[in-house]
């Protein structure tokens, strides 16, 4: 305090010393500003840290309250979900632990991209419902949008046998070299050494072994898929097509919209009950938009574990799919009816205020 107060005495006389020459005025401000500009920094840090702290544990316990209500609502559908998880990991872990009984010569590198693929995919189910269970419905959209991508993938190489899934893991130095490129182009401004010129020849070399075994459109974007499209250019949407999921595109693309930084997805979000009317946005949780993320994470997993089973079936899995299946029905329900209790909540509290 004493810091701010001695700049707004020293204020006051330069106004009242320069009240008639503007320059002047602005001129003394600048040269008082930049000699004291660092002791108000040290102020407002010590002052931070002091008060911070106290100021968090009112913003956590705020935080706490409102997750509370949230899971209160929805805990149905969060349960059901969570669920959904659990038998999908039951379903992976126990064809991974009988791998005597499924993995054979012929499918050594399409069980095993499966399962990572499988794995991968339930680990994504659980950070959408993290994020659903903290009231951030546009980012569980977000990273459905991975799972279905991961749907795609799965199901690509699931329907298509071992020479894709062994593309697939080959294609892996294509990324590696991109990512290496990528990064030697800014190592020298971040300070960062670069690739050795050995690891960067190595790479090279099995770069020019891949084009040798598959062809030169095998580095292209997507070349891993090229025995199975045969076309110039390979989008994300031929795979999806092919898997009978393009259907989904036009959630897919509205997925895109909190992952990326185009207009719609700053004056849109399923966060808001009211969007249109809201001047700025809401910068924290919900309590809303959990029905569709919630359907789309559900569906994606249920379509991952029923080509898993179609690829290494038993009676358990499929008894475990029907039950998927089941709960996929009643989160729905759940799901649909939680969001429109809170909205006609929301109706009937305008028209009292109105």
């Amino acid at each position: 305090m004493n810091i701010i107060s001695g700049i707004m005495e020293q204020l006051r006389s330069t106004v009242s010393e320069y009240e008639s020459d503007i320059t002047k005025i602005d001129k003394h401000i600048e040269n008082l500003f930049n000699s004291v500009q660092e002791d108000i920094v040290n102020l407002l840090l010590d002052t931070s840290y002091k008060t911070g702290y106290i100021s968090l544990k009112d913003q956590q316990y705020i935080n706490d309250s409102f997750i509370a209500n949230l899971n209160r609502r929805w805990f149905e559908a969060f349960d059901l979900l969570s669920l959904f998880n659990t038998i999908s990991c039951e379903i992976g872990e126990n064809i991974a632990s009988n791998g005597a009984r499924y993995h054979t010569e012929s499918n050594k590198n399409s069980f095993k991209v499966l399962l990572k693929l499988h794995a991968r995919s339930i680990q994504t189910a659980k950070e959408i419902l993290v994020l659903m269970k903290n009231g951030y419905a546009d980012g569980a959209l977000a990273r459905w949008r991975t799972l279905h991508e991961l749907s795609v993938i799965f199901l690509f190489i699931s329907r298509n046998g071992e020479e894709v899934a062994l593309r697939y893991f080959d294609y892996y130095v294509v990324e590696q070299y991109k990512e290496i490129e990528a990064y030697n182009s800014t190592a020298e401004y971040l300070d960062f050494d670069k690739i050795s010129d050995e690891d960067y020849q190595r790479i090279q070399d099995s770069l020019a072994s891949l084009k040798i075994k598959y062809g030169d459109d095998f580095i292209k974007e997507y070349g891993w898929t090229k025995n199975i499209i045969n076309q110039k250019k390979i989008y994300f949407n031929d795979l999806a097509k092919i898997v009978d999921l393009d259907f989904l595109n036009a959630y897919y693309k509205w997925a895109c919209n909190p992952v990326h930084a185009g207009i719609k997805g700053s004056l849109f979000s399923l966060s808001n009950l009211n969007e249109p009317d809201m001047l700025f946005n809401l910068a924290g949780a919900s309590n809303v938009g959990f029905t569709d993320p919630g359907q789309l994470t559900a569906f994606s997993l249920l379509q991952i574990n029923k080509g898993l089973v179609e690829c290494f079936d038993s009676f358990d899995h499929r008894i475990a799919i029907n039950v998927l299946e089941n709960f996929f029905e009643d989160l729905k329900i759940r799901l649909n009816s939680t969001q429109e209790s809170i909205e006609n909540e929301e109706i009937a509290s305008k028209v009292i205020i109105s």
